[in-house]
């Protein structure tokens, strides 16, 4: 039973292992040369890699130049080096399609070394070696900084969703007011109707022209009545509405806050 455990625990580990991204070699075209590099693919999209980059040596003091489409840090100590090495580094979305994998490309060439024109020997092999170790070495940085980006950006996600909410909640308390002043404006229009009515009486057997002015105006306060009656459906129907979506956004803010505290909780 031990055995089982222990062959099942390093096949496990075994898997976990290989799952880690490896740099591997290549080449890279730089001032119409070929030049060997090293590289190495990671999932995160290629803006965040860039500017990880830049946090990791900005750390070790080093801000970075830009020469034909890559960004050197010069001056780095690689281990098991003798000597410094300015670093050209460039990172590529893998594909259109893979917008969130990149792709991390390093040449490595001694300080204030001109690449175009150097000669290749067995330092550059072993150059080689260190840019591996290195990046391979800054994985736990890019994953770090991935989930910092990712907490900031789902921290403007619940800040979006509670203002969502918080309009809503805004938008409540105005449709409640317009429905009070609604329902005065119909109280007193009742009034209104009462008061003409009675006015009315008073020129039954009076001038026909006061009889139908005073009949118009009674007609009015009837339409307005009406129209009173028909704009508080709509702002209840909206109060209803603003409740049930009030409800929905409260229910997004959960979740979102939720996605929220799981990135969190990864923090190392």
């Amino acid at each position: 039973m031990k055995k089982l455990f222990f062959l099942f625990f390093s096949l496990m580990l075994a898997g976990i292992l290989n799952a880690q991204p490896k740099a591997a070699e290549g080449r890279s075209d730089f001032q119409k040369t070929l030049q060997p590099d090293v590289r190495i693919t990671v999932p995160y999209p290629d803006d965040v890699i860039d500017k990880a980059i830049e946090d990791y040596m900005a750390k070790k003091g080093i801000r970075p130049g830009s020469v034909n489409g890559f960004k050197v840090y010069r001056n780095y100590k690689l281990e098991g080096q003798d000597h410094n090495s300015d670093l050209y580094f460039k990172v590529d979305r893998k594909s259109r399609s893979e917008k969130d994998v990149s792709i991390v490309y390093l040449m490595l060439a001694k300080t204030a070394e001109d690449i175009k024109s150097r000669k290749l020997n067995d330092s550059t092999g072993l150059q080689l070696e260190g840019g591996k170790e290195l990046l391979e070495g800054m994985l736990a940085s890019f994953e770090a900084y991935n989930l910092e980006v990712q907490i900031k950006n789902q921290e403007a996600a619940v800040k979006k969703a509670q203002k969502k909410f918080d309009d809503l909640v805004s938008d409540q308390k105005d449709y409640e007011k317009k429905m009070r002043n609604i329902q005065d404006k119909q109280t007193q229009n009742k009034k209104d109707q009462v008061r003409q009515s009675e006015e009315i009486k008073k020129y039954i057997n009076g001038d026909d022209k006061l009889m139908a002015k005073a009949e118009k105006k009674l007609r009015n306060l009837t339409d307005d009545e009406a129209d009173y009656d028909k704009s508080l459906k709509n702002t209840m129907d909206k109060l209803e509405q603003n409740k049930r979506d009030q409800q929905a956004q409260q229910d997004e803010v959960k979740k979102q806050k939720d996605i929220l505290d799981t990135l969190t909780a990864k923090r190392k």
